[in-house]
């Protein structure tokens, strides 16, 4: 039970909706609602989005195994650092947030380029044109030249200079709407009907060097998305975390171990399983 398995397979008929792989650390578990990637910087990067993300704790973040750098956190968002020119696919996305105990959020990302483009709508008529502008003023006439003496006519004066131009004239009416481009193609499917199952072990207590096999379930035909656990009133040493994850489609189960040479003693420790209808 030490390194138990994530069944990350039983996410993936969700379709890139957010699972959650949490432990509770000292308040709400982080939870990822979802992870876009932009291709325009290089490296690419990646921007999650959720809830209780950082809660005032460091944070990692793993694609698959592999560590993605973070560029900047907050508890709604984070943006890591892809590496460069990941291969499409589905991955499976890891935010560890610190605390004690730690928490940690899953989400099966899709990284992949967009789907073609629909045709463009048809070209609307080109408006009428502007009125007309005003006529600038005819410029002074030229200076009529002396009359020879006896002679022929002087020469005409040039011409007077170029009057300003009229004002801009209305813009025209727009042309009419292109056409309407084909309806897309229907969304995935979501959950509904969203539950949180605790279940609770008072005065709990575990010999030296043992392990404690604890699990929590979803009721009627609902869904596992994720699950965790925390201990409150912890007494001689911390209680460990040898490994936590779906054990069937419907339950969570954690295996809470003592490696100390003391017996640890807990007011309360706490299993849940977060669970809802898929459509």
């Amino acid at each position: 039970m030490r390194h138990m398995k994530l069944l990350s397979l039983c996410l993936l008929a969700l379709s890139g909706e957010s699972s959650l792989l949490a432990q509770a650390g000292g308040g709400n578990p982080p939870v990822i609602g979802g992870a876009t990637v932009d291709f325009t910087p290089n490296p690419p990067q990646m921007t999650i989005t959720g809830l209780n993300l950082t809660a005032g704790f460091p944070i990692t973040v793993l694609l698959e195994q592999f560590p993605l750098p973070v560029l900047s956190s907050s508890p709604s968002m984070v943006v890591a650092q892809l590496p460069p020119a990941p291969p499409p696919g589905n991955y499976l996305l890891t935010l560890n947030r610190g605390g004690n105990p730690p928490a940690t959020a899953g989400f099966v990302a899709t990284i992949g380029s967009a789907g073609p483009q629909g045709p463009a709508g048809a070209i609307g008529a080109t408006g009428p044109s502007g009125a007309t502008g005003v006529a600038g003023p005819a410029g002074p006439s030229g200076a009529t030249g002396a009359a020879g003496t006896g002679g022929a006519s002087g020469a005409t004066g040039p011409p007077g200079p170029a009057g300003p131009s009229g004002p801009l004239g209305p813009q025209g009416f727009p042309g009419p709407a292109g056409a309407t481009g084909p309806t897309g193609p229907a969304g995935v499917s979501g959950v509904v009907n969203w539950e949180r199952n605790v279940s609770t072990q008072t005065n709990f207590s575990l010999a030296s060097h043992k392990e404690a096999i604890l699990s929590a379930g979803c009721t009627g035909n609902k869904k596992l998305l994720g699950g965790g656990w925390f201990a409150t009133g912890v007494t001689n040493g911390p209680l460990l975390d040898g490994g936590s994850g779906p054990t069937v489609d419907n339950q969570w189960s954690v295996a809470v171990e003592n490696t100390s040479v003391r017996t640890i003693t807990a007011q309360q420790v706490q299993v849940y399983a977060i669970c809802a209808a898929v459509q």
